[in-house]
């Protein structure tokens, strides 16, 4: 499909999958919808891989440039109920990702979902995680410390409290490496993110027999508990069964049972469900890596047959991992306050520090006067915009402490300096941008995308003034109206609206549903899916 196509013309079905892909793994060059403009908004950049319900891409924002993941169900080559059956599925696996995604940042959430009928297409946009799964990252890096262990489970830990203590149980039953992506925030903290929660588990309760089989209600091999392999009921428990084999993998790189290699997929099923059932955990002592006693007495106890002898839930098990670590770093404090340093050497430490830092703040303040220029003005924003008028400023630019910029006053520009109160930045800025006066506004309008962008990662779009996407971004366009980034995030917040006035009306809440699309119309007028809502 060109870029010109009507964006109601269906686009090719995705590429049914063979036995060589799997989730996460590289898209094929032969996929037809590699390189498809969906709906004028998409660009299909590579297909990431398959579930048992959908196929995922990776795909671009061609307004804004945003990477998201885009989950696709094909049902034009279903039947009307089989079809009717897997939308209905599709649409519930889209609120339990936007649910969960919306309390934890270490859960994969949702943006938007979007239904296609015409073209035979329900689809969902989801965050795209930059990074690289527990299985990669054992694959390149080997065996994690068991601080870097500790510190990634307690992440892992936060995403499986979120859904087990939902309002309605929600238990992942396929928690493996492959499912759990390392990624980094903004300030280049490593983050783990939970991919494909609670699938089987919705199914199993819905009775749909056609979204009972293996590898989602039986779980994956190896990571699968006894129980949930028996095909018996399962509970949050049975998620730590499979949280435990990941903690002995990231410790060791090995499984449990065999001692193979953790991140390589084997034939072996059987194999590994027998053992899962009947053989014992290799001892961490023979596995030729030092872990922690505290540690391993956890890793043991979660990898218990006996759901009754596990941690009970999520939460005592973060904090025991907690404590572990608290201990850890209490044990390091002390080792390094009992390391003694030589006397003499840091006597004359000190005293060569003095004489060298005194010789900064000298340099320092010389260079301070010399650029800085202290004797620069204090003006209000009447004087410069008289200033501005009159031709007299040479630049200016947006900063935290206020506008700053030079004034034209012969050959050495005399700096200036207009204080500001908070919130009249954008008042201010027009205003000059009035008189004539270009302002540089691109450093605070940068900052505040960063901060929007930020936020749409955490799921923040709107209702948290302050520190949600929309608020961001309005902050944006005030400075600069141009900004394309700024609009396209209001676009995406407008389509979380859109999405949650649906599922508003279908909970039987129209006030609900018609105010969130007023405030979506306030941000996008006209946008279809708002104005539908605003209608009915």
């Amino acid at each position: 499909m060109s870029d010109h196509d009507d964006s109601r013309k269906k686009p090719p079905p995705p590429q049914e999958p063979d036995e060589t892909d799997r989730p996460g793994a590289g898209g094929r060059e032969d996929d037809p919808m590699v390189g498809e403009l969906l709906r004028d908004k998409w660009r299909v950049l590579e297909r990431l891989g398959f579930g048992g319900f959908g196929t995922v891409y990776k795909v671009q924002d061609v307004k804004g440039g945003w990477v998201e993941a885009l989950k696709i169900l094909g049902v034009d080559r279903m039947s009307g109920a089989e079809a009717e059956t897997m939308r209905k599925r599709f649409l519930r696996e889209a609120q339990i990702m936007k649910s969960l995604g919306n309390q934890s940042q270490h859960i994969v959430g949702l943006s938007t979902y979007e239904e296609d009928l015409e073209a035979g297409l329900v689809y969902f946009l989801m965050e795209f995680v930059e990074g690289r799964d527990l299985a990669e990252v054992l694959a390149q890096e080997g065996p994690l410390t068991p601080e870097r262990t500790v510190h990634l489970g307690l992440q892992i830990c936060d995403a499986l409290m979120v859904a087990h203590e939902a309002e309605e149980e929600v238990v992942h039953r396929d928690l493996k490496l492959e499912n759990v992506m390392l990624t980094r925030d903004r300030r280049g903290n490593e983050v783990a993110k939970v991919l494909d929660f609670g699938i089987a588990k919705i199914a199993e309760r819905e009775g749909d027999s056609h979204l009972t089989m293996a590898g989602t209600s039986l779980g994956t091999p190896g990571f699968a508990a006894p129980e949930q392999l028996r095909a018996e009921t399962v509970d949050g428990r049975t998620d730590l069964f499979a949280f435990g084999v990941i903690l002995y993998c990231l410790l060791t790189g090995r499984d449990p049972w065999f001692g193979r290699t953790a991140w390589e997929s084997t034939d072996h099923v059987y194999e590994l469900m027998v053992a899962a059932e009947k053989a014992e955990v290799i001892p961490f002592e023979e596995t030729g890596v030092e872990v922690p006693r505290p540690l391993a007495d956890v890793v043991t106890r979660l990898l218990r047959r006996d759901p009754a002898q596990r941690f009970p839930s999520a939460r005592e098990l973060k904090e025991t991992l907690t404590r572990i670590a608290r201990e850890w770093e209490a044990r390091e404090e002390r080792e390094e306050a009992e390391t003694p340093a030589p006397a003499g050497m840091a006597t004359a430490l000190l005293r060569h520090r003095g004489k060298v830092g005194l010789s900064l703040v000298l340099v320092l303040l010389v260079v301070g006067v010399l650029v800085v220029r202290p004797w620069g003005r204090t003006l209000t924003v009447d004087e410069l915009e008289e200033r501005a008028l009159a031709g007299g400023v040479a630049s200016a630019r947006l900063t935290p402490a206020g506008i700053e910029g030079r004034l034209a006053l012969g050959p050495l520009p005399l700096p200036f300096r207009v204080p500001l109160e908070e919130g009249a930045a954008p008042g201010v800025v027009e205003d000059l941008r009035s008189a004539g006066l270009t302002v540089d506004t691109s450093r605070e309008v940068d900052g505040l995308v960063r901060r929007a962008a930020a936020a749409q990662t955490e799921m923040r779009y709107f209702g948290e003034p302050g520190r949600d996407v929309r608020t961001f971004a309005q902050q944006a366009l005030a400075l600069d109206p141009d900004s394309r980034e700024a609009r396209s995030l209001l676009r995406k917040v407008a389509e979380r609206m859109a999405w949650d006035a649906e599922a508003a009306l279908q909970d039987g809440e129209p006030q609900e549903a018609r105010e969130l699309a007023r405030d979506c119309l306030g941000l996008v007028p006209g946008h279809p899916g708002c104005q539908a809502v605003v209608g009915g």
